[in-house]
């Protein structure tokens, strides 16, 4: 069964649904304001039902769903609400045996948040933006049993987030204050969860776990300008990253030249300004152990 919904409208109400059964497919839009515009295909789900809803307060807004080939047991459901101007929401979920929901709520103007599912079951995909110029995209692949969650407080925040090939974790990110930027690309992952907290002005994390399984990393950064880089590849490697203050800078990579049970530690915080902190790690079972607190302290580790 297919059902296609291109919707625009000024100052109207705009609604398609499918009453065949209370299980069948249905679509409800609503829009209030001026050139605002909806555009919904389903296509194929011969189970239960599959529901998308588009809800559009203000003007010139765009929002998108997609989602194919949902054969759900269950509910497959995608959501988008919008309330201000000039936002763009997008949804795409793919395949799906199982329930899965994506939702999108953005208040405020031109903002941009995108997800996209692909393969997925039992999957869960949350932004949700508040203020003006934010950019979310949340990417899941071939998921089994996963979440995501991503919110934005601020404005020209930018959040980017991969999983990949995960059965189940994080990112759950965290962003309040303006002009931050965190990315977290997992990749295999296995249970992987980066937590990023960024709450201030101008904080730029970077993190990329490679075959994860599991591993542990959090980021917390409060203040202005603080940087942490996080990769780590292969094995199993743990690290907790925590900055407060202003212009703070942590680099870490750990990796290991085969794969192993045995994975690096890293252990870093820094409270004050201008710190640095680089450690590199490479093999297996290294521990490294920062504290800095202060301004204008450095240290770099290099284990292997």
């Amino acid at each position: 069964m297919k059902a296609k919904v291109l919707a625009i409208s000024v100052g109207t109400v705009m609604a398609c649904a499918c009453h065949l059964s209370s299980a069948a497919p249905t679509v409800t839009v609503t829009q209030q304001g001026n050139g605002n515009r909806s555009d919904v295909e389903q296509v194929e789900s011969p189970l239960l039902s599959t529901s998308a809803t588009i809800t559009q307060l203000g003007n010139s807004n765009l929002g998108r769903v997609v989602q194919l080939n949902s054969r759900p047991i269950g509910t497959t459901a995608a959501i988008i609400y919008q309330e201000g101007s000039g936002n763009r929401a997008s949804v795409t979920q793919d395949e799906s045996i199982w329930p899965v929901n994506g939702i999108v709520r953005q208040i405020g103007n031109g903002n941009s948040g995108t997800i996209r599912q692909t393969g997925v079951q039992y999957s869960d995909a949350t932004v949700d933006q508040n203020g003006s110029g934010n950019v979310t995209v949340l990417e899941q692949i071939n998921i089994t049993d996963s979440s995501s969650r991503a919110s934005q407080t601020g404005n020209n925040n930018r959040i980017t987030i991969r999983h990949q090939n995960a059965v189940y974790g994080g990112p759950n990110i965290t962003q309040i204050g303006d002009g931050n930027s965190a990315s977290a690309v997992t990749n295999s992952v296995l249970g992987s969860g980066p937590l990023i907290v960024q709450d201030g002005v101008g904080n730029r994390v970077s993190t990329v776990q490679t075959n994860t399984d599991g591993p542990f990393l959090m980021i917390r950064q409060r203040g202005t300008g603080n940087s942490a880089d996080a990769s780590q590849e292969n094995a199993i490697h743990y690290a907790d990253i925590n900055q407060n203050g202003n212009h703070n800078v942590v680099r870490l990579a750990q990796s290991s030249p085969t794969l192993t049970v045995f994975g690096n530690t890293a252990l870093i915080g820094q409270l004050g300004n201008n710190n640095t902190a680089l450690v590199r790690q490479v093999g297996s079972g290294y521990v490294a152990n920062v504290s800095q607190v202060g301004n204008g302290n450095w240290t770099s580790i290099h284990q292997h």
